[in-house]
C-alpha cells in the first residue's frame, strides 16, 4: 500500500518483512525482518516503545490516518479528534517519588503548512488531546510490553495544557496524577487500555460543549 499526503511528499510503502536489502547489482542476504529483530526487538528501547505505544493506542482509538511530517499530532480518530501521544517507562519497583518524576514532553510546536510550504509563525498545540503512556518495567526478561496491563495511560486535553501556569516544556508523572484527581474536566487517569477509547471520546465530547 502506498500513502501520499500531498504533492511532492515522500511515498511510503508498507513492508512485510521478507524484502531483501539490495546493493546496485543484486539482493543481499539481509531482510527487513532481520532489521526489525535487531533494531526493534527490544520493546523497552525508546524508539521501539514509542512505535509500539502508537500502534496500540491508534488501534484502540480507531485511528484513521497519521498526522504526517510537521502536523504536530500523531493520528486522527474516526470521530475527528487529533491525538498526540507521549511515552515513557519506569521500573515498577521504583519508589513512588522516583516513578513520579518520569518526564513527558508537552512543548508547543511549529506547524508546517504543506499548502504554503512554510512554517507557522507561532508556536501551538494543534492536537485536541494528549495521551500519555507509561510502560511499567519489571526485571529484564520478565516485562512484556505486549501485555496491556503493563501500561498506564493518562488523557489530557491540549486546552488544559495550554492553561498550565508554568511554561515548562515537560510535565512529570506526579503532576499528571495530581491534576487528574483534582481537575477531571481536562485531565483523566489513570486509564486502563481497555477503557482508553471511552475516556478519549468522553473528553472530546466534553471539550465540544
Amino acid at each position: 500500500m502506498i500513502w501520499k499526503s500531498g504533492r511532492d511528499h515522500l511515498q511510503v510503502r508498507n513492508r512485510f518483512g521478507w524484502e531483501n536489502f539490495r546493493d546496485p547489482w543484486d539482493a543481499m542476504p539481509l531482510t527487513l525482518h532481520d532489521f526489525w529483530e535487531w533494531g526493534l526487538g527490544d520493546f523497552t528501547s525508546n524508539a521501539a516503545r514509542g512505535a509500539l505505544a502508537e500502534f496500540l493506542v491508534s488501534r484502540v482509538l480507531g485511528g484513521l490516518a497519521n498526522g504526517g511530517p510537521g502536523a504536530g499530532f500523531d493520528f486522527v480518530t474516526k470521530s475527528g479528534l487529533k491525538i498526540e501521544l507521549e511515552t515513557a517507562a519506569a521500573y515498577s519497583n521504583w519508589p513512588a517519588e522516583r516513578r513520579g518524576s518520569v518526564l513527558y514532553c508537552i512543548a508547543p510546536t511549529l506547524i508546517y503548512d504543506h499548502g504554503t510550504r512554510q512554517m507557522a509563525r507561532g508556536w501551538s498545540r494543534p492536537s485536541d488531546i494528549h495521551v500519555f503512556a507509561l510502560l511499567l518495567l519489571g526485571d529484564r526478561g520478565l516485562v512484556n510490553p505486549t501485555d496491556t496491563s503493563h501500561w498506564v495511560f493518562h488523557v489530557v486535553s491540549s486546552r488544559a495544557l495550554d492553561q498550565l501556569e508554568q511554561s515548562s516544556p515537560v510535565i512529570n508523572h506526579s503532576a499528571l496524577e495530581s491534576r487528574s484527581r483534582s481537575s477531571p474536566a481536562g485531565w483523566r487517569g489513570p486509564v486502563l487500555y481497555r477503557n482508553l477509547r471511552v475516556e478519549v471520546e468522553g473528553l472530546g465530547v466534553a471539550m465540544s460543549r
